[in-house]
């Protein structure tokens, strides 16, 4: 057990200034397989980089381990046109370097060389540079990794394929503590599943930053949430922490509202006995026994000064009380009115580019009301069957869609990512007012606006892509992947506003928990 602690750390960024951390104090064991969940803009980012070392705080100290070194996934890839495998071993330690330095040491033959050469084999063998090929290649085949896909350029392997790489690096790294930060945006159903189980399985504890909760639930046994005032540490998965988190927030709703009664009782009631106090002195002027009227007067002006005490204690207790509640407004759906029944048919659909054949042979129909999720694992077609349907690329067969019908689109990568984000909504012709409201909902400040969008981070981003479609009035919703870098919360506010406004999509998405509530059919595509 290795306890990685923060005590009374502070940290705001200055340009602008935003306030993260404040007086943060806590300890993770190094052994516990920990998610590390909060809205976007809550501070997870910051606290891996305070944990790399890379950020400093302005108050307060981080203890660590001596000789724990937390590695972060992702890392950079230098030469990505290298082998994955030389990739992958390179990330654990610089065994080609090593090789060189230890040939060269033997063929110079002297004795300082030889001298050399054996720091270098021990630092060679401690890195377990005799073994690394077949352990390698074993943790690989649990990741369903084949030994050709090892012997390709990195550069050639899809998103899924090199998260797999990275996170099997990760792993094999002598550091004891990984740092896993949004792994799954490049994985399939299939493939999330699959890291999931292999994080699941490992030896080591890490943390981990994901807003999948199916995948969560599958591979972490504590949760640290970063709330709205404070942080928290539970022990259990995900669905534990949600189910613990809702009954907090129930109970301090109650307790909030018993408070609120009482206060407004005990207010009633001070005033009460102050009024009788004041007409009991009144009562003194011709009284044969001033003395004893005047102490009745003072009994309630004092009884009056104790309940207003038990109010005043009732409203501190008050102010504490839901610092931590999640407040989430209801997102609207814009679905146009009077849609036919038949939404889109598509028959017998062809894709390919050039010689390559992606996908041949589909046909589906999607009536008004019906949301249908498209499965099957990366290089699928998925991503170009909705580019069909919306007539960007070349196909055969036939795609039948009533021209009246509105579309909106929500594409996998953020189309507005730099310039003026007040700019491109008023060029879009979107009502900057509803614009606003859509991204307060979803948890953005109103501050973004004076901000160029390169300074956006990735979920921010995502929720103006979001925004530009919940926007627009649609009889059609178009959209890949739309819960990228999205918070847990806004997934399920785009949950509840589907499941409320019942609109007509085709969409493709991996997080489970989304396609099982939203979807109501599914087609999958085979590689």
């Amino acid at each position: 057990m290795a306890m990685i602690s923060f005590h009374g750390i502070s940290f705001s960024y200055t340009m602008p200034y935003h306030p993260v951390f404040e007086e943060l104090t806590m300890s993770i064991d190094t052994d516990w397989k920990t998610g590390l969940v909060g809205r976007n803009g809550r501070g997870k980012t910051t606290f891996l980089n305070l944990l790399l070392r890379s950020l400093k705080p302005q108050k307060g100290t981080l203890s660590v381990p001596e000789g724990l070194s937390p590695v972060l996934f992702p890392f950079p890839v230098s030469a990505p046109e290298r082998d994955a495998r030389i990739i992958i071993k390179e990330n654990i330690a610089p065994f080609s370097r090593l090789e060189k330095t230890m040939e060269e040491c033997l063929s110079e033959s002297s004795e300082k060389s030889l001298e050399k050469y054996g720091e270098i084999h021990s630092r060679y063998t401690r890195h377990n540079g005799y073994g690394i090929d077949a352990l390698l290649l074993k943790e690989a085949a649990l990741l369903n990794i084949d030994e050709e896909l090892l012997s390709r350029p990195y550069s050639t392997l899809s998103g899924g394929e090199q998260t797999k790489c990275q996170i099997l690096s990760l792993f094999l790294h002598p550091a004891p503590f990984p740092l896993i930060d949004e792994p799954t945006n490049h994985l399939d159903l299939n493939g999330r599943q699959l890291v999931a189980h292999y994080l699941r399985s490992r030896p080591k504890g890490f943390l981990l930053v994901s807003h999948d909760r199916s995948f969560l639930d599958e591979s972490i046994d504590h949760v640290l949430a970063l709330n709205r005032k404070d942080n928290r540490l539970y022990h259990g998965n995900y669905s534990v922490y949600h189910e613990e988190k809702r009954k907090e927030d129930e109970e301090e709703l109650s307790r909030n509202m018993h408070l609120h009664k009482e206060i407004t009782r005990l207010a009633t009631s001070s005033r009460q006995k102050e009024n009788w106090s004041k007409k009991k002195e009144k009562e003194k002027v011709g009284s044969g026994d001033k003395g004893a009227v005047g102490a009745q007067a003072a009994r309630l002006m004092k009884r009056s000064l104790i309940i207003r005490r038990r109010a005043l204690r009732h409203r501190e207790e008050k102010e504490k009380l839901l610092k931590n509640l999640e407040i989430s407004y209801s997102l609207k759906l814009n679905v146009s009115s009077s849609l036919p029944c038949h939404i889109l048919t598509v028959s017998d659909l062809s894709v390919s580019y050039g010689n390559n054949l992606v996908f041949s042979g589909i046909s589906f129909s999607l009536r008004r009301g019906e949301r249908l999720a498209l499965t099957g694992p990366n290089g699928a077609g998925k991503t170009s069957l909705l580019k069909a349907v919306l007539g960007e690329i070349p196909y055969s067969g036939t795609i039948r869609r009533p021209a009246h019908i509105p579309v909106s689109v929500a594409s996998q990568h953020p189309v507005w990512n730099q310039g003026s984000l007040k700019e491109l909504v008023k060029s879009a012709d979107l009502d900057e007012t509803l614009f606003r409201n859509v991204l307060g909902i979803l948890g953005v400040s109103g501050e973004i606006f004076h901000r160029p969008l390169e300074t956006f981070s990735l979920g921010e981003l995502k929720k103006v892509e979001m925004s530009r479609s919940l926007c627009r009035e649609a009889g059609l919703f178009v959209w890949d992947e739309p819960l990228n870098y999205l918070d847990i919360v806004s997934r399920e506010q785009i949950e509840e506003a589907v499941s409320l406004f019942q609109p007509t999509i085709i969409f493709i998405e991996h997080d489970k928990a989304f396609v099982e509530k939203c979807a109501t059919d599914a087609l999958l595509l085979k590689l």
